[in-house]
């Protein structure tokens, strides 16, 4: 349920802060594991956000130095 409603609120941002990167790279099991012991969704995405940002950071990098 609350990789449901996780996965809800990362379609709602789908443009923001790397929540697209969960939706099109992450299986159920791997949002799971990630947010295991969380007991509400906004626990789940504070530690999702945690999860993302680097990688967001990272791709956000490479965009900017690529050459078009």
């Amino acid at each position: 349920m609350l990789v449901n409603q996780l996965k809800s609120h990362a379609v709602d941002n789908y443009t923001s802060n790397g929540w697209d990167i969960m939706i099109e790279t992450m299986s159920d099991e791997d949002i799971q594991d990630i947010i295991s012991g969380c007991a509400d969704l906004n626990s789940a995405i504070e530690v999702m956000a945690d999860y993302l940002q680097p990688i967001h950071e990272h791709r956000e990098e490479i965009i900017a130095t690529a050459s078009w």
